[in-house]
């Protein structure tokens, strides 16, 4: 399998597996939803917002133009309906950014845009972003974990095996 191969397969992993976390999220209230739980991000819609969001951005700056459309604006915190649309809106982004890249891009740098309090210019590949993003995804989605089981809720793990192999639906808790 190609390295770029791979990093298709994991992103489609990520899609499915974020599925799970919407199907877990509409069984709680809209209060679970909303409670300030001293996290990454206030609330749990505002976690996969974030994942969601930095999907979108490293994408859109990786892409050659013309990048992903601006995504819809959301709420403070988001809604479940506003994450959904959002969910769908870079799901596609992902998928379309995927379909145009090819294996020698991966190497590709580009001048990677500076977060507040930065002042070191840097380029970075489009290899060193999806690693990123990678990277980025798992660490929100354990903080999901560990938040969801402070509720009693069991969260939609989705395993890499039996995505590959099994290909059941993830559960919704």
């Amino acid at each position: 399998m190609s390295e770029l191969a791979a990093f298709r397969e994991w992103a489609e992993y990520n899609i499915r597996a974020r599925e799970g976390y919407l199907a877990v999220f509409e069984k709680l209230s809209k209060e679970e939803l909303a409670r300030d739980r001293g996290a990454s991000y206030p609330t749990l819609l505002q976690i996969q917002s974030h994942i969601l969001g930095a999907q979108w951005w490293w994408l859109k700056n990786a892409s050659l133009p013309p990048g992903p459309a601006e995504p819809t604006d959301l709420g403070d915190p988001p809604s479940l309906e506003e994450i959904r649309r959002f969910e769908r809106e870079v799901d596609a982004a992902v998928r379309e950014f995927f379909r145009h890249l090819s294996e020698e891009e991966l190497d590709r740098k580009y001048p990677a845009p500076r977060p507040a309090g930065y002042s070191q210019e840097i380029e970075i590949t489009v290899r060193d972003t999806l690693l990123h993003l990678l990277e980025e995804e798992i660490q929100h989605r354990g903080e999901l974990n560990a938040l969801l089981w402070q509720l009693d809720v069991e969260p939609p793990v989705l395993d890499w095996i039996d995505w590959k192999y099994i290909q059941r639906p993830p559960s919704g808790g």
